[in-house]
């Protein structure tokens, strides 16, 4: 599967947390460039640039996601 990305989540999340994109950049090793792309659904994150960014936001990836896992995968979440 495609990581699909809510465009807004990071941008949000990082606005929330009064961080920059050049801080974000810093903490992730990830170029602005890059970064700016992902927030704007340009361009979709690498499972590790995607890690990189929850950690340094310290926020679990799936808030990062723009569906639930078990939207993804539901024959694994029957009840």
């Amino acid at each position: 599967y495609k990581v699909i990305i809510m465009k807004s989540n990071i941008w949000q999340i990082r606005q929330q947390q009064k961080i920059t994109l050049i801080q974000l950049a810093e903490l992730t090793g990830i170029s602005k460039s890059a970064l700016n792309n992902y927030e704007n659904d340009r361009r979709s994150p690498t499972l590790e640039d995607l890690e990189k960014i929850a950690i340094a936001l310290n926020v679990h990836i799936t808030d990062l996601l723009n569906h639930h896992i078990s939207d993804l995968f539901p024959h694994m979440w029957k009840y």
